[in-house]
């Protein structure tokens, strides 16, 4: 039984305390990382408003003329007011969606998404007309929209088919390159074969608390089944994991039999594929300038080339078979 302001309740409310000052601390590092958010977010969406709008339409809207919503934290929205609604302009990549609100009543009028920015100024204007009530001219407005619809989905098209042209001469550029690289490529000699072993050896050993005794082993590859006359061997490179890009460096160990207690296991190979996988590693050929993505405009996946792929850790690769490493090829060039 305790009694009140014991250690213990001291303890646990200073446990308390510290517990709702660190939430406190987290909420507003939170909310500072939120205003950042919000504020990187406004410098963004206004800078492509200037950019997208004409200087007499942003000079047309009311005194105090837009606002930030934030009240969608996946993306904001600049907002201004005009003939009793609120106007939202949001902006995703290079594109803009829109829609207008009335106080009460919620989203009444929404656009058309994903509008390019060569459009969306016309565009808002055709929506604002009809929600000041001109139904006198929603024909003639239905068919503006449909022109400009129509001229931004043959734009689309046009680029489209633009971006199809170049994926097939790229395309067809990387083809050469893959077959040249694959001529000269290399090649396991005919009739050729190797012998490499495999080493297994003792590490050391811990005793556990009732006496019982594990042994820690460690393995490589050798080019031999031998200590050297010093009790020396060499470990040769190889990927410790298949999706290693590159080997590990080679290891020159001093091994006794007694200690160590050394087994090679002997292996022979006459293929690449017979290679366990840690002793082989992909042949990657870059083509710098090009590279494949994903095109909006085509929707699938097209070669690209020019400033859009600056280095090799950007551009396409080809991926020939797989070879061994290269101390195994010189053991095959030395046969």
């Amino acid at each position: 039984m305790t009694t009140q302001n014991s250690p213990l309740d001291q303890m646990v409310a200073a446990t308390l305390e510290q517990h709702e000052a660190a939430q406190q601390q987290k909420a507003r590092e939170q909310e500072r990382l939120n205003q950042q958010h919000r504020q990187q977010r406004e410098q963004e969406i206004a800078a492509a408003f200037e950019r997208d709008f004409s200087p007499e339409f942003r000079a047309s809207l009311p005194p105090a003329p837009y606002t930030f919503d934030h009240s969608n934290y996946n993306n904001s929205s600049l907002v201004f007011p005009y003939t009793g609604w609120q106007w939202h302009l949001e902006l995703y990549a290079s594109n803009w969606s829109f829609w207008a609100t009335q106080p009460g009543e919620g989203r009444q009028y929404k656009s058309e998404s994903s509008l390019p920015s060569t459009h969306v100024q016309q565009a808002l204007l055709l929506a604002i007309a009809r929600c000041k009530g001109h139904e006198d001219t929603n024909a003639q407005y239905r068919r503006e929209r449909e022109e400009t619809e129509a001229q931004a989905k043959a734009e689309r098209q046009q680029r489209a088919t633009e971006a199809r042209i170049q994926d097939q001469a790229i395309a067809a550029r990387v083809e050469a390159l893959r077959q040249d690289a694959q001529r000269q490529a290399w090649r396991w000699p005919e009739g050729a074969c190797i012998t490499l072993y495999h080493l297994e050896y003792c590490r050391g050993g811990v005793s556990g608390e009732e006496g019982d005794y594990s042994t820690d082993y460690a393995s490589g590859w050798t080019t031999s089944p031998f200590l050297g006359n010093d009790g020396k061997v060499t470990l040769m490179p190889y990927k410790p994991y298949k999706w290693s890009r590159s080997p590990e460096r080679a290891r020159v160990l001093s091994l006794s039999l007694m200690a160590h207690k050394p087994v090679w296991e002997q292996h022979d190979f006459a293929s690449t594929d017979e290679l366990p996988v840690s002793l082989r590693e992909k042949v990657l050929v870059p083509v710098k300038g090009v590279r494949k993505q994903y095109n909006h405009d085509a929707q699938q996946d097209l070669f690209a080339n020019g400033e859009e792929a600056r280095g090799e850790s950007d551009c396409y690769t080809i991926e020939l078979a797989e070879q061994p490493l290269s101390w195994i090829r010189d053991l095959l060039k030395n046969l």
